[in-house]
């Protein structure tokens, strides 16, 4: 016979209840606050994996490219890294690896918001080595550049189209994810194969052996829908590269023409005075 479930009384349970949704969001500020590099999986010995992430917020993309080197592979690189010859990767050093990887990468990737081209360029260039010493193994560079949207005002949806055609030595892994935040919702996640060719896909990571595969030759589509009554804003200005949006230019886009409008008002008001 089975007995029956133990009496609680409304202010245990809404204890419980605080006790759980406290949990949750802790949990959550860890997985928000955890760095880039935290989330890479085990280097492999011999091979370089790469991982991309797309994830837009309400006015903006994110782009996160990483390269991570494998034990040998990182292990050749890291004399070349230390130019003065004394052992140890200077902070100054690992930059300057990362800026010239950074510009090797940035020339193969292509990017379209709503229809047009957007030029990349990135905001954050992170290598973590771990140990900075030459008999290091496996390292990561991090590469992070944001597109700018115009911050919408009603229910609006936006169009990604990434290309990666950067051949990194030693391929390995290739892993590309996308990720959806408060207020946005991703309607079409789709790596390879025409548009027409097939309805709407949405699935959120993809993995491949080799090189840049299917992101080099077909690329990958997202769409995307805001609404701005659900959106989080951070209330910062965004200082990346500018994507036109539905309604027009982009946040830079307005920046200039509102600059231009004020410039021609004064010249204007200038010549009436000058009449006088």
């Amino acid at each position: 016979m089975r007995r029956p479930p133990p009496h609680r009384s409304p202010r245990a349970a809404a204890l419980n209840a605080a006790t759980a949704a406290t949990a949750l969001v802790a949990a959550m500020i860890v997985v928000l606050a955890a760095p880039p590099a935290a989330a890479h999986v085990a280097p492999s010995e011999r091979d370089n994996n790469r991982y991309l992430l797309v994830a837009p917020l309400a006015d903006r993309v994110r782009l996160a490219y990483t390269v991570y080197m494998g034990q040998e592979p990182g292990r050749r690189a890291r004399p070349r890294m230390d130019t003065d010859h004394d052992g140890a990767i200077s902070e100054a050093e690992a930059s300057a690896y990362g800026r010239q990887l950074a510009a090797q990468v940035l020339p193969h990737l292509s990017l379209e918001v709503d229809g047009q081209p957007v030029a990349i360029e990135w905001q954050d260039i992170d290598v973590g080595l771990g140990e900075p010493s030459v008999s290091g193994g496996a390292f990561a560079v991090d590469l992070v550049a944001w597109i700018c949207l115009d911050r919408p005002r009603e229910r609006l949806s936006h169009r990604v189209r990434l290309h990666d055609r950067f051949h990194i030595p030693d391929p390995g892994e290739t892993e590309l994810r996308a990720e959806e935040s408060p207020g946005l919702r991703i309607t079409r996640s789709d790596l390879g194969g025409p548009e027409s060719a097939r309805p709407s896909v949405v699935r959120l990571d993809f993995r491949w052996m080799g090189g840049p595969g299917p992101a080099e030759s077909q690329g990958y589509l997202m769409e995307f829908e805001v609404d701005p009554s659900l959106a989080t804003f951070d209330g910062g200005e965004c200082t990346g590269a500018s994507g036109a949006g539905p309604g027009g230019p982009g946040r830079r886009g307005w920046l200039l023409g509102g600059a231009a409008l004020a410039a021609l008002a004064l010249g204007t008001l200038a010549v009436r005075r000058l009449r006088r």
